[in-house]
């Protein structure tokens, strides 16, 4: 269960991450002109944006890649001596 939550949380900082490298990769590269980064300048609304389509993306083919095989002939609940059997499908 952890390792599923902390999948959706890397989905969500991945793009954090990425601006991050660029950024250090792109300060590198100028050498000369490193400025400090503040929280003003850092595109933090788009990077959620991109970071919270990447977790919907991520459940949606989660859903639809490891749903329930729906071949079989489903039994619904039923009541059998004061007992509740729960639904199941039988193949």
């Amino acid at each position: 269960m952890i390792i599923k939550i902390l999948r959706y949380i890397l989905l969500f900082i991945s793009p954090f991450i990425i601006y991050g490298l660029w950024l250090t990769i792109i300060r590198r590269r100028a050498k000369g002109s490193v400025t400090s980064l503040t929280l003003k300048d850092m595109p933090i609304y788009r990077l959620s944006l991109i970071g919270f389509i990447l977790v919907i993306i991520g459940l949606i083919f989660l859903g639809l890649s490891q749903g329930e095989s729906n071949s079989g002939k489903y039994i619904p609940p039923h009541v059998v001596d004061g007992d509740v059997i729960p639904g199941e499908l039988k193949p």
